[in-house]
């Protein structure tokens, strides 16, 4: 979870995947809560916060790329 100065809070859930290898963004929204959610080989994402679309997206990018970059 990561919370900035006005107390505005995006959090990472990571959870492990029985799907197949596809990275797509998708997005969803639901009583101010943004989300994107991804599957990369055996692990899935969730980025959610309560901010707008193209802030969440450049958000879940940065993620992805970070993520990625680890050795599992």
């Amino acid at each position: 979870m990561y919370e900035n100065a006005a107390g505005v809070r995006l959090t990472v859930y990571v959870r492990r995947n029985a799907g197949g290898p596809e990275t797509e963004f998708r997005f969803t929204a639901d009583r101010g809560v943004s989300a994107f959610y991804w599957v990369d080989a055996d692990l899935a994402y969730v980025l959610a916060g309560p901010i707008d679309r193209p802030g969440l997206l450049e958000v879940a990018k940065i993620v992805h790329r970070e993520l990625s970059a680890t050795p599992r």
